[in-house]
């Protein structure tokens, strides 16, 4: 892979976990939930690994199984929480 996918691919992945970040946060607010509460009810998850997926910062270390369980807890699937992060499948 030449130096420019490898940006192109970082950039990218930046961008998605931003989306989905913001998209956690919002949903986490609409349902009155502080970041404690909801990474209690996550397997895994705690709330500063939370904030890091917040603020967009947690995206590929974070282990699939945190993310169906994040989506669940807030109520969704997956395929929800992707596509309310505007992530097409």
């Amino acid at each position: 892979m030449s130096e420019s996918n490898r940006q192109w691919r970082k950039k990218r992945n930046r961008e998605v976990a931003a989306k989905i970040g913001r998209e956690v946060r919002a949903r986490r607010a609409h349902l009155v939930m502080t970041q404690a509460q909801l990474a209690s009810r996550v397997r895994g998850l705690d709330p500063s690994l939370l904030a890091k997926i917040e603020r967009g910062e947690a995206g590929e270390k974070t282990p699939l199984g945190v993310w169906l369980d994040l989506a669940q807890a807030l109520g969704w699937d997956l395929d929800r929480l992707l596509s309310a992060a505007g992530i097409e499948q």
